[in-house]
């Protein structure tokens, strides 16, 4: 695991109680990249905005289950893949991806206009990459948070596969990129930030949060939490059947801390 700064056990702490600091301090580390993740996976950014909600509603609900709080960032991005993944037909449906539609609206100046231009050019390059290679791609480009294990168990594949998923991807965007001519010799990790900076923008804390705990959207929260399940003993979603589900009970940290089994 990769810690970016603190240990994570006061964070998840926090989201257990339904501390509002404790949402504003993980959506503050960690939700633009994940709002990117989701925003580059949908192709929406609204549609993007309510998976990162929904992502931190089901977090609230389940974290006291998770056996190792470390395990926080990987844990998330755990979850918004399950968002991801439900929502993946309700956002194909849309005729074009709205972060497509910002870049006027993002743009000042012409050096803004080129990069925003170079920007949209290498995300429509990335929507040339299958979406388990886009997905190995952008979620490599965050390792101040997650390291090579944690995109393993993301994925749900062995390392070695997603080790070769990932270096089939760098070669087909540098591919894209030299025929293009997109970047002037940018790499694709640059490219990347310049499609976070111009194209996708700053996420809306504010209205995740509203969306995270608002009393008057109690009831779709609570809805959310229920349907989220199964969770496996270790506190993570349970995978497909042909990943199998593990063995066993096991104390998650809550149940360590205060001597009681966290429920699932």
């Amino acid at each position: 695991m990769v810690v970016a700064g603190s240990s994570y056990w006061g964070m998840a702490d926090g989201l257990w109680r339904g501390n509002p600091e404790a949402v504003a301090q993980v959506l503050d580390q960690m939700g633009q990249p994940l709002h990117d993740y989701l925003s580059l996976m949908l192709g929406d950014r609204d549609v993007a905005t309510h998976a990162l909600a929904d992502t931190m509603i089901v977090a609230l609900g389940h974290v006291g289950a998770l056996r190792d709080p470390e395990w926080l960032p990987a844990w998330l991005f755990v979850l918004a893949r399950r968002e991801y993944q439900r929502r993946v037909r309700a956002a194909a449906s849309r005729a074009m991806p709205d972060t497509l539609g910002t870049l006027k609206r993002l743009t000042t100046d012409k050096a803004a206009d080129k990069a925003a231009s170079t920007a949209e050019r290498f995300y429509l390059a990335l929507l040339q990459l299958d979406p388990l290679e886009r997905e190995v791609f952008v979620l490599a480009e965050f390792p101040w948070l997650l390291g090579p294990r944690d995109i393993v168990r993301i994925l749900g594949m062995r390392r070695a596969d997603a080790a070769a998923l990932h270096r089939r991807a760098l070669g087909r965007l540098r591919d894209l990129v030299a025929r293009s001519g997109i970047g002037e010799g940018a790499s694709p990790g640059e490219l990347l930030e310049w499609v976070s900076r111009h194209l996708l923008g700053d996420f809306s804390r504010e209205r995740v949060m509203y969306m995270c705990l608002a009393g008057d959207l109690a009831e779709r929260r609570e809805r959310i939490q229920k349907e989220a399940g199964p969770f496996a003993p270790d506190g993570f979603p349970v995978p497909p059947p042909r990943e199998g589900t593990g063995r066993g009970a096991r104390k998650g940290w809550l149940g360590r801390m205060f001597g009681r089994r966290a429920s699932r």
